[in-house]
C-alpha cells in the first residue's frame, strides 16, 4: 500500500504552509533523498535553519553522529520553544 501512495508524496508541495520554525538535517552523501530536493523544499520554508552534515543517510543514527544530532535537536527546541 506504501508503493502506491509513495510516488505521489511530495514534501516540497506543503513546504509553504510551515508556519513554524524547522530544523531540517541535510545528510550530505546520502543515497536515498537528493540534495537538490532538500534545498528545494528548505528554501520554501519561511522559518528554516537547514544543518548539513558529511554522512549517509543512515549514519545519524549511531555514535558520535548520533549525539551531534541529538545535541542539534536541544539546541534547536531550547531556541523556539524556550522563551
Amino acid at each position: 500500500r506504501i508503493m502506491l501512495t509513495l510516488p505521489l508524496y511530495r514534501p516540497v508541495s506543503f513546504a509553504p504552509r510551515i508556519t513554524c520554525p524547522v530544523l531540517m538535517v541535510s545528510a550530505i552523501r546520502d543515497s536515498l533523498i537528493s540534495q537538490a530536493s532538500i534545498d528545494k523544499t528548505a528554501s520554501k520554508i519561511k522559518d528554516v535553519k537547514l544543518e548539513r552534515l558529511d554522512v549517509r543517510h543512515f549514519d545519524v543514527y549511531i555514535g558520535d553522529w548520533f549525539n551531534r544530532v541529538v545535541k542539534l535537536e536541544a539546541d534547536f527546541l531550547r531556541r523556539n520553544l524556550i522563551k
